[in-house]
C-alpha cells in the first residue's frame, strides 16, 4: 500500500509537470486531477496509517508471541526442574524402597525362624504333655487298682479277724472244758489213791 502511493506521488508529480509545461490544460481539468490528486493523497495517508496500525499491532502480536515464548520457556525450564527433581526424589525413594523391602526381608526371615522355633516348641510341649496325661493314667489306672486291691485285702483282714475272733472263743472253750477234764482227771486220781 505504501508502495502504491509512492506511486500515486510520482504520478502527481508527472501530472502536475503536465499541467505546468502545457498551456493546453484548461483549469477545470487541472482542478479535476487536483481533486484526483488529493484522493489519492488521502488514500496513501489511509493507506499509510492502517500499515502503522497493522505494524502496531504486528507488533504487539509479535511482543505478545515473545512473552509467550518466554512464559513458555519459563514453563519448560520449571518443567524440566520439576522433572529433575522428581527423577531425584523418585531415585531417593527407590531407595529408601529398596532399603525397607531389604530390612522388610530379614524382618519376614526373623519371622519365619521364630514361627519355625515356636512350632518345634509347641510340637515338643505337646509331646510332652501327652506323656503327661499318659502317665497321669497310668497313674490313675495304678491308683484305681491298689484301691481295689486295698479294699479286697481290708475285707480278707476283716474276715480274718472274725474268723481268729471265732477261733479264739473256740480256743478258750476248749481250754476251759480242758480245765473242767483236767480237774475231773485230778478228782478222780485222788479218789484212786485214796481208795488204795
Amino acid at each position: 500500500m505504501v508502495g502504491r502511493k509512492e506511486k500515486g506521488r510520482g504520478r502527481g508529480k508527472g501530472s502536475a509537470g503536465k499541467r505546468y509545461n502545457s498551456q493546453q490544460v484548461n483549469s477545470a481539468e487541472l482542478e479535476k486531477e487536483l481533486e484526483d490528486l488529493r484522493k489519492r493523497v488521502a488514500s496513501a495517508k489511509d493507506a499509510e496509517f492502517s500499515a502503522r496500525v497493522e505494524e502496531h499491532k504486528m507488533r504487539d502480536e509479535l511482543a505478545a508471541a515473545e512473552a509467550s515464548r518466554d512464559v513458555a520457556k519459563r514453563r519448560e525450564n520449571s518443567a524440566r526442574d520439576a522433572a529433575e527433581d522428581a527423577r531425584r526424589k523418585a531415585a531417593l525413594r527407590h531407595g529408601c524402597i529398596q532399603d525397607e523391602l531389604s530390612a522388610m526381608m530379614s524382618e519376614l526371615t526373623s519371622c519365619e525362624m521364630a514361627a519355625k522355633e515356636h512350632a518345634r516348641q509347641e510340637a515338643a510341649f505337646k509331646a510332652e504333655l501327652d506323656a503327661l496325661v499318659l502317665t497321669q493314667v497310668e497313674s490313675m489306672e495304678l491308683r484305681d487298682n491298689l484301691l481295689t486291691e486295698n479294699a479286697i485285702l481290708e475285707a480278707e483282714c476283716k474276715e480274718r479277724e472274725s474268723r481268729a475272733s471265732l477261733l479264739e472263743a473256740q480256743v478258750k472253750k476248749l481250754e476251759e472244758k480242758n480245765a473242767k477234764e483236767r480237774g475231773r482227771v485230778d478228782l478222780l486220781k485222788r479218789e484212786v489213791a485214796a481208795r488204795r
